[in-house]
């Protein structure tokens, strides 16, 4: 393993989330290990193509992730599980995961080895992004923070930052989030105060989901899934590069 990654993925995880979660269909820790386990296998193999340096896996409900360890870990593999979900109730959940965010590089060796122009790429860890390698080789390389935004609406699935958008915005998360809002509307009123400091980029490659949201249990993809996906392709790259004219 080298002493400093370009690209890291930090894969979210709660195993075995609180009962009586609002807007949670998914609760069975047995079949949330399953989705867990089979995404992070396959981020495994999307890393041999050469664009993932490293992948963290960290679980924030204190579940034992020894097979996992056992199965997956390597020097580039971490598995990590903490118990992070003793926060109020009241409290929008991704304020659990920002937390994770946060507690994760407290525990990762992994995350503080990226390099001064690298990026943590945050997954939500059931989805596997099926073009992962294109969405880290083809998106804007040069940004604190990368998302997806819309109308005032940020994309949770996938996000990115560097060294100083954990710093200046990233670790800072949580004591935005103490309120039932969810983190898709505060983030992106963060990110506009910010906007001085740090340099946000919406030239994110677009990812194509595969698995079942947790809120309904519905495909993420949805009916026609494919068809979008294809449309935001052809749109990005002019949307790219005007994005990169004004960065000038």
């Amino acid at each position: 393993m080298e002493k400093y990654s370009r690209n890291i993925l930090l894969l979210t995880a709660t195993i075995s989330p609180k009962t009586n979660q609002p807007s949670l269909i998914i609760t069975d820790e047995k079949e949330r290990l399953f989705q867990y386990s089979q995404a992070l296998e396959y981020y495994i193999h999307a890393k041999a193509s050469g664009d993932i340096d490293a992948i963290v896996f960290v679980d924030n409900s204190g579940y034992d992730v020894s097979d996992l360890r056992q199965k997956y870990g390597r020097d580039d593999v971490e598995i990590i599980s903490f118990y992070g979900l003793d926060y109020p109730v009241e409290y929008h959940r991704g304020y659990g995961e920002m937390t994770l965010i946060v507690k994760a590089y407290e525990h990762s060796k992994l995350l503080q080895s990226v390099s001064k122009h690298g990026h943590v790429w945050k997954i939500t860890g059931r989805y596997k992004i099926k073009n992962i390698n294109s969405v880290i080789r083809f998106s804007d390389s040069n940004f604190d923070v990368l998302c997806k935004l819309n109308k005032g609406w940020m994309a949770m699935e996938i996000f990115s930052w560097s060294q100083k958008g954990f710093s200046e915005l990233i670790r800072s998360l949580p004591e935005h989030l103490k309120s039932r809002m969810p983190p898709e509307i505060i983030i992106p009123r963060l990110l506009i105060e910010k906007k001085t400091t740090i340099l946000v980029s919406k030239a994110i490659y677009p990812a194509y989901i595969s698995g079942v949201r947790g809120s309904d249990g519905k495909s993420f993809i949805g009916r026609f899934g494919v068809i979008r996906h294809a449309l935001a392709v052809l749109m990005f790259w002019p949307k790219k590069t005007i994005m990169g004219i004004f960065q000038k």
